[in-house]
């Protein structure tokens, strides 16, 4: 049966909200400092599932959600992959990619391992028939 989605709208320094149980001992230390380098998005956790149906993984995708006012959150893309680098580095046993979105629409970008290498994820825009989405891609549209 598939996992359902874990989807928890959270701040990391909110002491009483539920937190996924992260291995690492670091990870969660880190995952707030960088929360409050990116000037405080909010955390969303979602099982690899929830992305990539034909994937079962334990990993989760940790979602810096920014508020649509922060309008230039994606512009220096150098800075948020070295971001995702030092979370991944950290958090390696739980978090499988890091995701950058912005809150309240479509757009994000996605960041992981891909063959060994940590790269931005591969834009494609499926259709109706196209197969499920692959380690590695993202999907485009809206």
């Amino acid at each position: 049966m598939k996992k359902i989605m874990t989807a928890i709208a959270i701040s990391v320094a909110a002491i009483g909200f539920p937190l996924p149980a992260l291995s690492q001992t670091n990870c969660l230390r880190t995952i707030s400092e960088v929360q409050a380098g990116l000037r405080g998005p909010a955390i969303q956790f979602s099982t690899v599932e929830n992305y990539y149906s034909a994937l079962t993984s334990d990993l989760l995708i940790l979602d810096f959600a920014f508020n649509p006012r922060q309008q230039s959150w994606d512009n220096d893309k150098n800075k948020l992959a070295a971001t995702a680098d030092q979370v991944l580095a950290q958090c390696s046993d739980d978090i499988g990619a890091i995701r950058f979105s912005q809150a309240m629409s479509g757009y994000h970008l996605i960041y992981g391992p891909v063959n060994g290498q940590n790269q931005w994820f591969e834009c494609v825009m499926p259709g109706r028939n196209s197969p499920p989405l692959q380690w590695g891609q993202q999907s485009c549209g809206l």
